[in-house]
């Protein structure tokens, strides 16, 4: 059988990082937005002389100026070698994405050119308020915080993204994270190329997908 990827998406807030694990049978899903922050976390923890080691042609001022730079660049690598292991030892793969730009439309279709099934989660809000205010919520609590631009237009980009790339997916679990007091409700899944509803009640951003051709 084929390797799987699994791709996590939906808006921000929507609980990807909670319950997306529970979909991947047992497999780590590679956070960009999560691994980032630890790797700014460990860069900035160096001291000169191990900032010395690791980049020796970059004196204080370069390091610090070329920050940002250097945190891409690391991320950059380390997910490709991570992508690359795991596509020649033909093994599942599982990341977590908005899917709202390119970056996650490009892992899609890099690993279907490997052969690999596409298996995706997708956590659907029905507004971006509930997003803005679940992200707030988790910051509270130590987590990641985001500009409330890019929750917006990930929010609104999402959505669209997904909905005009239903072709490149083998399947797609659709759950709602309507209510933060309870786990994620399986309500439909889009599988031979049709989606089929598991759930007597349907949320008002599934329609954003049902709506018109499917």
């Amino acid at each position: 059988m084929p390797p799987i990827f699994y791709i996590i998406m939906g808006p921000n807030g929507a609980g990807k990082s909670t319950f997306g694990k529970l979909h991947t049978n047992g497999l780590p899903i590679y956070d960009p937005d999560k691994r980032k922050m630890e790797i700014i976390s460990y860069l900035s923890s160096l001291n000169k002389k191990q900032r010395k080691e690791f980049y020796p042609a970059y004196t204080h001022d370069m390091f610090n100026e070329m920050f940002d730079e250097l945190v891409n660049d690391y991320q950059k690598e380390e997910y490709e070698e991570l992508r690359q292991h795991s596509i020649e030892q033909h093994t599942d793969f599982a990341l977590e994405t908005p899917f709202a730009d390119n970056f996650g439309l490009n892992e899609v279709m890099h690993f279907k050119s490997k052969q690999y099934i596409i298996h995706g989660i997708f956590f659907g809000l029905n507004t971006v308020e509930q997003s803005i205010t679940n992200v707030s919520i988790r910051v509270k609590k130590k987590g990641h915080d985001l500009p409330i631009q890019s929750i917006e237009w990930n929010f609104n980009q999402c959505y669209l993204n997904l909905n005009q790339h239903f072709d490149l997916f083998d399947s797609i679990l659709f759950m709602d994270a309507q209510n933060p007091l309870t786990d994620p409700v399986l309500i439909a899944q889009y599988i031979q190329k049709r989606i089929i509803y598991i759930h007597a009640d349907r949320p008002v951003w599934l329609d954003r997908f049902t709506s018109g051709s499917r």
